[in-house]
């Protein structure tokens, strides 16, 4: 049996606001899916959820689901795999991790992760979406005039919480200066190590040839 939400004294008549959705003039705005059931978009800084399931009640929509609700497998499987890490690890660091579902979540803290666990936003991380990171570290060279140019940039990161296992490990991240993101294991940042120092060792050469023709050492043919 649905029970109707007391309106306070300051409160916005529902047959108002219900006349005002149907205007879209209103902070919450229910559509439906193709599919069936419908999406609803609220502002909650208007609103708060006992409102809102009251006018979606009066419209005709069941009400929603608690967001405890909506992600508490999601939330579950990552406590059992954080615990597990902790576990495995004893005397590690821990950081507390705030997740949709207003929930938060005990994780191991890597040494090498710099990264923010606290809400985004005000809306945290997916549980599975956890992760880790290090700072972001550049290889900046200059053009002919001095101005700095970014070639690319390095970190490490790790998703431990994710559905696949073989997408949990640490890898290292490299951003390219075209935008492009990829995920280099440890042969590949030797691969990528090693096509530096060649491409470093052709600049030697090139700066030695320039040098032999600027001093007139360039051997002209007859």
């Amino acid at each position: 049996m649905y029970t109707s939400a007391p309106e306070s004294d300051g409160s916005t008549p529902i047959t108002e606001l219900i006349a005002a959705i149907r205007d879209g003039q209103s902070p919450l705005a229910p559509s439906r899916r193709p599919a069936g059931g419908h999406i609803v978009s609220v502002d909650l800084s208007v609103l708060d959820r006992a409102q809102v399931n009251d006018i979606l009640h009066a419209l005709g929509i069941p009400p929603a689901r608690p967001i405890e609700a909506v992600y508490a497998d999601a939330v579950t499987a990552t406590k059992t795999l954080a615990d597990a890490e902790i576990a495995a690890s004893p005397g590690c660091a821990t950081v507390n991790a705030e997740v949709w579902g207003d929930a938060v979540i005990t994780i191991l803290e890597p040494t090498w992760c710099t990264t923010s666990h606290t809400q985004h936003n005000g809306m945290g991380d997916h549980p599975q979406d956890l992760y880790h990171a290090s700072d972001e570290q550049f290889v900046c060279v200059t053009r002919a005039n001095g101005t700095p140019e970014d070639l690319f940039s390095g970190w490490i990161a790790s998703s431990p919480f994710l559905a696949e296992a073989t997408d949990r490990p640490p890898c290292g991240m490299i951003g390219f200066a075209n935008g492009d993101c990829e995920e280099y294991d440890e042969a590949g940042l030797d691969r990528l190590a090693h096509e530096l120092r060649a491409a470093a060792a052709m600049i030697d050469g090139l700066r030695a040839q320039l040098r032999r023709a600027t001093s007139g050492h360039q051997m002209t043919a007859a």
